[in-house]
């Protein structure tokens, strides 16, 4: 090969890492039940009520175990020019309940309780969309009804949250789960049980006629069809929510683990009973997840299960793995991570909690542990400093800095991951100084693994001391921090907004309301780095500036917000953040608030860009390391062929007696075996073996070959001795480059 296809090549391999990913086909949803609305009403009122007293007048409830509702259509227009569309349904749902002991379904008997709800209809339009009903109410103990004598708009309709199909060879349409808000006439209609702007279910109806989306539908955002729904209810289990390519993957505490795909099918499952409060973590480059087990033996009320062992199991796009015992910590391990820029492992171990407060806290010690990503041997333990030391004062013996004295519900320590390369300790403790009556609440605490005379560090900044007020939600973009509470009452769900740079962390906003946002169950930086929330009162995801916390305005007035089904009462536990991938998409917590209340996953995909690959991040690399390695070969082969064809020119050259060529043709192969030999060398390295030569009647070639004089002019090819030697140190940044992905992924020995 000569030295213009060495160059050819170099190229090649630059132009390489710029090839297109192509998208995966996403699948079409399932038909729907034609000429009808399906709608569930609210699941926690069915639940509440054990469902309704009857159902008739067309309507029926298809699953007698399932509170959904189908009501035949009854007429159906559609005006293109103005994009409204109404839809007429059939058919009464009656709650008649709390009658003294009685039975409802006698009419002559009085019952607190008294609702109906009847002939739904459905308007979409551009001003405004609505469901009506024709409703009759009984004020709950109250001596009046409510019972207008026209139909009422009893919700809102965000058409932009549900899923619009139309099929022009049958000639059929369809909206899938549309989510709805109570206006104020639903609010009474439910005799004021729920606040104005909380969810009612999402509707769905189909029928035979045209239709479209609206146009003022403008948000880039799609709903996928369907959801996946958790084998544990969503008060039972802590789930932990991670990125694995274009899928998510779930780790449902006590159960297992799940790989749910775009179309939020349960691609694989993998059992083992992870820790209650969810101590776990997920090495996408390596392709491990780290987890402890809840240990029945230990669940003392304190620990909830926490446990001392370390495991590991492999997750690839398609399965698991088999479960490997790493160790164990000297004490039970409190939290874990993984560094999102330099995928360092780390764990924090808390000694246990004493039965009575005769050892003094600052003898319960607490550990740093690093893991090793490609063995997962655990470190010797790092001790982080005692809480007096940490704080600076004495404390009382009540709480360590570094573990709360109790957890409520799943909620545990959460270590995060900062853009200098450090971690921040979100411990959910509250120590109490000794000499005052103030106690340190909301602390987090600095971890740098790389300065062990600064191992911890607490933050100030971090603090405060707003009576019981705890703020144990909390989401990072490596830099901004947002913690926030929980609570579904207005005057006390509040956000805070912390920046943090250089082991040093500022407050930016103290915590306090957020504007009409309230029960906050979740945060997150979506991919443009803006943070988005989940409203859990009035079912949306809200976009909100992480300094001021104030909400961000789209076009006009109105508010960048969406409607997402089934978010009501999300804020009710304390669950995983939702999950922002990097194509704009996101992973949702639900809450299927009925009968069973399960946690379910919902889908949004952003339709302006492309989706991300099936591959998974090691896969990608893994797929990367294996192109070069066929390229390091090629540059190895094509070196080799370089030189031999040095060779036969010089051999030739002396033949003829050109002493001229002779000396230009050497000092050429001068270069070109220095070429081969380092191309050899890192081939060697790479694979781990000897390059075989595909000459072997071809000369032995020094290792260090005498120095000649080079040439003047250019050799047959065109390229002067000084373009070879570009060549060269092209082809060894390459080849330095190869070897620098393969060491980081610490992949060589698994491959060959």
């Amino acid at each position: 090969m000569s030295a213009f296809r060495i160059s050819r090549l170099v190229a090649m391999i630059s132009l390489s890492s710029l090839l297109p990913v192509f998208p995966v086909a996403t699948a079409t949803a399932a038909p729907a039940l034609m000429d009808s609305l399906r709608w569930g009403i609210r699941s926690s009122f069915n639940s509440y009520t054990n469902g309704p007293t009857f159902v008739h007048g067309g309507a029926t409830q298809p699953d007698p175990g399932n509170y959904t509702f189908t009501f035949p259509l009854k007429d159906y227009s559609f005006d293109a020019t103005r994009e409204h569309t109404e839809a007429q349904f059939e058919g009464e749902v009656v709650y008649r309940k709390y009658c003294n002991g009685q039975d409802g379904s006698d009419l002559n008997v009085y019952c607190d309780l008294d609702l109906s709800i009847k002939d739904p209809k459905v308007v979409i339009d551009k001003e405004g969309s609505y469901l009506y009903a024709t409703v009759s109410s009984r004020q709950y103990l109250k001596n009046e009804v409510y019972s207008p004598n026209e139909p009422v708009a009893i919700g809102k309709l965000a058409t932009t949250g549900g899923i619009f199909a139309a099929n022009k060879a049958e000639g059929t349409i369809s909206w899938e789960d549309i989510p709805v808000s109570l206006t104020a006439e639903g609010v009474k209609t439910f005799s004021n049980f729920y606040r104005e702007g909380g969810s009612l279910d999402a509707i769905s109806f189909s029928t035979h006629g045209e239709g479209q989306r609206l146009s003022s539908d403008r948000s880039n955002l799609r709903a996928e069809s369907g959801e996946w729904i958790s084998p544990k209810d969503y008060d039972s289990a802590r789930h932990n929510l991670y990125q694995h390519g274009n899928k998510a993957l779930v780790a449902v505490t006590g159960e297992g683990l799940h790989i749910v795909d775009p179309q939020l099918g349960d691609r694989a499952q993998f059992a083992a009973p992870l820790a209650t409060n969810g101590v776990n973590a997920f090495d996408a480059d390596h392709g491990y997840f780290y987890y402890t087990k809840w240990d029945p033996h230990t669940h003392d009320g304190y620990r909830q299960g926490f446990s001392s062992d370390l495991f590991r199991v492999k997750v690839t796009a398609t399965g698991f793995g088999q479960e490997e015992r790493l160790g164990s910590t000297n004490n039970p391990i409190f939290a874990l991570a993984v560094h999102h820029q330099t995928g360092r492992i780390v764990a924090i171990s808390v000694a246990e909690k004493p039965q009575s407060f005769d050892i003094p806290v600052d003898e319960r010690t607490a550990e740093l542990y690093i893991v090793d990503p490609v063995t997962g041997t655990l470190s010797a333990p790092l001790t982080l400093p005692n809480t007096s030391t940490l704080l600076g004062a004495a404390v009382t013996d009540e709480t360590t800095a570094y573990a709360p004295t109790f957890f409520a519900g799943f909620t545990a320590p959460r270590l995060l991951s900062m853009d200098d390369g450090s971690f921040i300790y979100h411990s959910l403790a509250a120590p109490r100084l000794k000499d005052s009556d103030r106690t340190l609440r909301n602390i987090l605490v600095h971890i740098n693994p790389d300065d062990p005379a600064h191992l911890a560090e607490y933050l100030p900044a971090s603090t405060s001391y707003q009576g019981t007020q705890v703020l144990e939600g909390i989401a990072t973009d490596g830099e901004r921090i947002i913690r926030w509470d929980k609570n579904d009452d207005a005057q006390y769900s509040l956000a805070e907004s912390l920046r943090y740079q250089s082991g040093r962390l500022t407050q930016v906003r103290s915590p306090q309301p957020v504007d009409s946002v309230v029960g906050i169950s979740g945060a997150t930086f979506d991919s443009h780095g803006h943070l988005v929330v989940v409203d859990g009162v009035h079912s949306k995801l809200v976009w909100i500036n992480p300094d001021t916390l104030e909400r961000l305005e789209q076009e006009g007035d109105s508010p960048r917000d969406f409607s997402i089904r089934d978010g009501n009462g999300l804020f009710e536990v304390y669950q995983d953040n939702l999950l922002a991938l990097s194509d704009g998409s996101f992973f949702i917590p639900t809450y299927r608030k009925g009968i069973d209340e399960k946690y379910q996953l919902i889908r949004l995909r952003d339709e302006s860009r492309e989706p991300l690959s099936a591959e998974t991040t090691e896969e990608k690399a893994l797929n990367k390391l294996k192109e070069q390695q066929r390229i390091s070969l090629r540059i190895a082969q094509s070196t080799e062929e370089e030189v031999r064809n040095l060779q036969r020119a010089h051999i030739q050259a002396l033949k003829n007696k050109n002493e001229v060529e002779a000396r230009n043709v050497a000092a050429r192969l001068e270069l070109a075996i220095n070429s081969y030999n380092k191309a050899k060398k890192a081939y060697e390295e790479i694979f781990g073996r000897p390059y075989t030569p595909q000459f072997p009647d071809m000369p032995s070639i020094p290792d260090n070959p005498t120095p000649l004089p080079h040439p003047d002019d250019q050799d047959s090819s065109g390229l002067s001795g000084g373009a070879i030697a570009g060549i060269v140190i092209g082809v060894l940044a390459i080849i330095a480059a190869i070897i620098g992905v393969a060491q980081h992924l610490g992949l060589l020995a698994r491959f060959f």
